[in-house]
This record gives C-alpha cells, sequence and structure tokens, in this order.
C-alpha cells in the first residue's frame, strides 16, 4: 500500500503488514535529531526559553536604555544565552512540526482521526503502533506464505519481474527471521528453479547451500549455548573447504545478479518452471521422478533426464520447445540457426525419436 510521489515511494499506514516499512520510512523522512523524540519515551521537546527581564538587572528599568554599562554588559551577555536558547528551540520546533506533517500524510484517515495536536511525537507513535504493529508471529506466517507461492509463479511472468519481487521477499524473510532464508534452503530453491537455465551453476549453488547451513548451525548452537550455559554438547566446525571460493559466499543480491546475467546469455531450450511447495521442496509435477540406487550418483540421475533432442536438463521432451515452437516461453528468443539445425540433424538420424515427435503431436491434436 503505497503512495507513489515524483522520486518516492511512501508506504501508507494502514494494516499490521504496513507497519515496518512505514516506520523504516519515516525515519528516512525525518531528521535524525529527533528520531529521540518519535521513539523515546523519556526524552521531551525543548521547552520556549523565556525572555530576561529588565528588571532582573535593574529594579527600575523599563528598557535597555534605562540601566548602567555595567548592568547592560550583564544583560546582553544573558540575552545572548537567551537567544541562543531560542534558536534551538525554534529549530527543534520546525523539525517536529515537519515529522507531524509526514505522519499525517502517511496514515489512514481513520488512524489520523486517533492523533491530537496537544500529543507528542511519542504519544502518536505509540497509539499508531498499539492499533497497527503486528506480532512477529504474524508477519512470519505472511511473508513464508507469499515464498511458497512466488515460488510457484516463476512460469507466470517474466525472470526480471520474478526476481524483483523474490528480493523483496525473500529480505523480509530475512527480517523476520524465517529459517528458509537463515538456512541454505532459499539457495537450493534457487538451484532447482535454474537448472534449466544452467545446470552448472544450479549444482554450484547446491553445493554452496550447505555452508549457509552451517553458519545457520553455528549461530543457532551459539543461542542455545547462551540459554544453557551449562550443556557440553559442541559442534565440529567443517573445514572451510568452500571458503576461499567464490560459490561459498552467495547473498541474496549475488544470485539475483547471477540469474540475471543467465537469463540474457540463456540458451533457447531452456526455461524455468514453479517449484511447489510440500513436506520437502520439489521440481514441477510434470518431470517424470528420477530413479536412483544406492550405487547411482547425481550425474547417472541428471543422464536419464536429458531431453533426448537438445541433451539438455531440466525438461522433458514433450517441453522442449526447440522442437514444438508452442512450448517457448514469451521471455525467450527464437533458437538461433545452428542450433536449430543441430537439433533437426539429431531428430533426422534417430528414426524413434521422429516416432516419438509424431506421437506427442498427434497427441495434442
Amino acid at each position: 500500500m503505497t503512495k507513489t510521489g515524483t522520486s518516492t515511494q511512501r508506504t501508507i499506514l494502514r494494516e499490521p503488514q504496513d507497519w515496518d516499512k512505514w516506520v523504516k520510512g519515516l525515519k528516512a523522512h525525518t531528521d535524525k535529531t529527533i528520531h529521540k523524540l518519535l521513539f523515546d519515551e523519556d526524552n521531551s521537546p525543548l521547552e520556549p526559553p523565556i525572555r530576561p527581564p529588565y528588571t532582573d538587572f535593574a529594579a527600575d528599568a523599563n528598557e535597555f536604555a534605562e540601566q548602567t554599562p555595567a548592568q547592560q554588559r550583564a544583560y546582553a551577555a544573558m540575552f545572548s544565552q537567551y537567544e541562543s536558547l531560542r534558536k534551538e528551540y525554534l529549530y527543534e520546533t520546525k523539525l517536529i512540526t515537519a515529522a507531524r506533517t509526514v505522519i499525517t500524510e502517511s496514515i489512514s484517515p481513520a488512524k489520523l482521526t486517533s492523533l491530537h495536536e496537544d500529543e507528542t511525537l511519542y504519544q502518536w507513535i505509540k497509539k499508531l503502533e498499539d492499533s497497527t504493529a503486528p506480532s512477529r508471529g504474524f508477519m512470519a506466517d505472511r511473508i513464508r506464505s507469499q515464498y511458497t507461492a512466488h515460488l510457484r509463479s516463476i512460469s507466470k511472468q517474466t525472470v526480471s519481474s520474478w526476481l524483483a519481487k523474490w528480493e523483496e521477499i525473500i529480505e523480509e524473510a530475512d527480517q523476520y527471521f524465517l529459517v528458509e532464508a537463515l538456512t541454505g534452503q532459499w539457495l537450493r530453491d534457487i538451484a532447482l528453479l535454474i537448472r534449466p537455465l544452467s545446470d552448472g551453476t544450479a549444482t554450484l549453488f547446491k553445493k554452496a547451500s550447505k555452508v549457509l547451513d552451517e553458519d545457520a548451525a553455528a549461530a543457532q548452537h551459539r543461542v542455545y549455548k547462551e540459554l544453557r550455559p551449562r550443556s557440553d554438547v559442541s559442534i565440529r566446525r567443517e573445514t572451510p573447504h568452500d571458503r576461499n571460493q567464490p560459490q561459498g559466499r552467495w547473498t541474496f543480491q549475488s544470485v539475483a545478479r547471477q540469474i540475471r546475467e543467465l537469463v540474457e546469455e540463456q540458451r533457447p531450450s531452456q526455461h524455468l518452471r514453479p517449484l511447489k511447495r510440500g513436506g520437502v521442496f520439489q521440481a514441477d509435477g510434470t518431470r517424470k521422478k528420477r530413479k536412483t540406487s544406492p550405487s547411482s550418483d547425481e550425474e547417472e540421475n541428471e543422464d536419464q533426464d536429458r531431453c533426448p533432442a537438445c541433451k539438455r536438463t531440466g525438461h522433458e521432451l514433450k517441453d522442449c520447445w526447440l522442437v514444438f515452437e508452442d512450448r517457448r516461453p514469451s521471455y525467450s528468443r527464437k533458437a538461433p540457426k545452428r542450433i536449430a539445425d543441430k537439433i533437426k540433424r539429431v531428430i533426422g538420424e534417430s528414426p524413434g525419436l521422429q516416432k516419438k515427435i509424431e506421437e506427442i503431436k498427434a497427441g495434442r491434436n
């Protein structure tokens, strides 16, 4: 819920989910010197200074000229101090007025009616907090639902717009301590999504997610250790086998940048599919389940899932838009001629593949 200006976007405080963004915007649009008046109950605004009367220096004096030279010098020193205090008071009053304007222009009409002119800034903020601020559990549940739904929405929009929203959601997830953001789970989710774009990058992300899991486990152990200092349970830190490698320290922003670069360089036979969340994270249900055995490794499983036409992983023959143009996603460019010719050559050399393609076409008609 935002109000768009010429150069900034301001959150309008209406619902619990607006609170933290609204407070952040309020701090950005008000002078830092009065933040203590907004958020600290023990701080009060300055009182207006009292102009020193002439009678404090000469009992019968009604104006400056009626004082003796010594009294005039003493009065001038006192008046200079008064002027200094007055300037401070006027400056703070100006900042308070500006802060009140920011608040009244960024809250709903219903909340505005509850604020009164004779109340302090802190009293205003306290009223708004009591009526709007969410519980941490409320925000965690809400953002988790957004995150789960967003993983499924990749096929409905461009990668660029999907990534922009994903960055916003994952940053909020981190702010509210969601497990998905604090561990390597978010990086594994991304790895599954981008595998059609780059098998190598997906594998790199998956390996790097283990480093984030180790960091999260160590942080959790430190917290538990403080809660139960007598505990003799300890954990062994893994040797930093990945710490000196680029994949060891991926962040939300660097991952988003990497995906944008992959999209620019993407191979036409690749596109992204949504994730479905159940007991565990899994790829789109349209993919065949991979056959596994105690002796098989990840590379062998991936070979079983390669498209027989384009030889890429991440999709089946029936979804390969190098073969079926109607399957090409809107954000992908047409295949370069050299790749298209290569696919035609592969199909032409395989009667069995030609038969499968004809069967798929017949099944769609």
